[in-house]
């Protein structure tokens, strides 16, 4: 427990500290474009709400699509807006939507803070290269000049990397620390083999330029277009995960209809399959493997 709380309180301090060292003075929202910044707000909420709880590693956790509206921030008013997009949403969502104890929600608002500071640095470095058709002023889609299509694609690509990468990083350090695991065990589990969880989520995240193109034209109209495709994702999370969570209820429910034939063994099959996950966890073995043991 005292690794897990010294681990939750650096990276606090590390938000705080990537807080401080915001350029205050240029977070300006125009004002025609608050009630825009206060809808994706409300959509990132709205996500939060619909996530799908699930569980790693033994530790309960969610797949959540609110990377799309906060995603949209990031084009629409800029990264350094974007941080605070992250850490609104973030606070609100830990600790008034889903209510988790305090040390677990400051980490998910602290770890929030630090992989959207990140990716704004990698945004910003590939939102300005001359080769990619930016300018030192093009970094959001009102600025003058606009940043252009092809800078926008690649400054987004590299904020979703890093962003992505940094926010597995940093969850699966707080699953390994609390619960005693090893962290590439979760990491891999996290990312999905070949990274391919963080793949899935670059592919859906397009839908966020989508998504900023439809306010430019349309304004605040445009934000609630993205609701529809938000549910078609979420819906998909879920029914995926519903279908893992049956396959495992199957397999349990064959097991105990085999053992009812003889009730000298029964339980045998449980009892094995859970000493053959701690050996194989004991060994070190990375966390698909483990799952596929104890099947």
């Amino acid at each position: 427990m005292q690794r897990i709380t010294l681990y939750v309180g650096g990276i606090t301090v590390a938000a705080v500290g990537l807080l401080a060292m915001l350029d205050w003075g240029a977070l300006s929202v125009p004002e025609r474009h608050v009630p825009g910044l206060i809808a994706l707000v409300i959509l990132g909420l709205v996500s939060e709400s619909l996530s799908v709880r699930t569980a790693v590693s033994g530790t309960g956790g969610t797949f959540t699509i609110t990377f799309i509206p906060l995603l949209t921030g990031v084009i629409l008013f800029g990264p350094d807006v974007a941080v605070l997009l992250f850490l609104s949403v973030g606070i609100v969502a830990e600790f008034a939507v889903h209510k988790k104890p305090a040390l677990k929600a400051t980490f998910n608002s602290a770890q929030y803070v630090i992989s959207a500071s990140f990716g704004g640095l990698a945004y910003k470095a590939l939102a300005v290269l001359p080769a990619l058709g930016g300018t030192p002023d093009s970094q959001t889609l009102f600025s003058d000049p606009a940043i252009g299509p092809t800078a926008l694609i690649v400054a987004f690509v590299g904020f979703g990397v890093v962003f992505l990468a940094l926010n597995h990083a940093l969850v699966a350090g707080a699953i390994a620390l609390s619960g005693r695991s090893s962290f590439n065990g979760v990491w891999r589990e996290l990312v999905g083999p070949s990274g391919s969880n963080i793949f899935y989520d670059l592919l859906i995240s397009p839908i966020s330029i989508a998504v900023a193109y439809l306010y430019v034209s349309l304004e605040i109209w445009g934000l609630l277009i993205v609701i529809l495709p938000m549910l078609f994702i979420r819906h998909f999370y879920l029914i995926n995960f519903r279908l893992i969570r049956a396959n495992q209820d199957l397999l349990r429910a064959l097991v105990k209809a085999i053992e009812t034939r003889d009730p000298y063994t029964s339980g045998h099959s449980m009892r094995v399959a859970r000493l053959s996950r701690s050996i194989a966890k004991a060994m070190g073995l990375p966390q698909r493997r483990l799952d596929r043991i104890e099947r």
